[in-house]
């Protein structure tokens, strides 16, 4: 299945993914399907663009027949553009064990390394054990951190991070 960046113009089947990972693994996202269902169509647009036209955000997704199956969002860090954040990411129930997980973290890695990242990182519900044994084949190691989801802090999240 292709893996690409969003484009600008495709502000709606970015929201339809994203509300759909929100509803489908509500406690694996810093956000919720509320909040982001309530955002103005504006917002979308805006994601969808920077998408396309921005050397600090990215987000990519998996393009199959039926639509897409996978998100992924990748990040400089503001402050620190050697560092770059994994965000987002999701892959449909009906693709999973398929490798396109794996797709997608390795078009964040190569995105952060072309712009000159050193490390990535990330965060996953540390009971999330696909998610972990995924991000340790895409060559992410534990980093020891850990912290409580910010809407819901007994769910607990470690940090990932890899060398670029």
């Amino acid at each position: 299945m292709p893996v690409r960046a969003v484009r600008g113009d495709e502000a709606g089947p970015l929201r339809a993914i994203r509300l759909r990972a929100l509803l489908d693994a509500p406690d694996s996202f810093g956000s919720t399907c509320d909040r982001e269902t309530g955002l103005p169509w504006q917002a979308w647009v805006e994601r969808a663009e920077r998408s396309a036209r921005s050397e600090a955000d990215v987000t990519f997704v998996a393009e199959g027949e039926g639509g897409w199956s996978g998100m992924a969002v990748g990040q400089l860090e503001p402050d620190d553009p050697g560092r770059a954040g994994l965000f987002g990411m999701w892959v449909a129930p009906e693709a999973r064990g398929s490798g396109l997980g794996l797709a997608l973290a390795r078009a964040v890695v190569d995105w952060a390394r072309a712009r000159g990242a050193r490390e990535i990182g990330l965060w996953v519900v540390a009971s999330n054990a696909a998610a972990i044994r995924l991000y340790r084949r895409a060559g992410f190691v534990e980093s020891g951190r850990r912290t409580g989801l910010p809407r819901h802090p007994a769910v607990v999240e470690i940090e990932m991070v890899r060398t670029l």
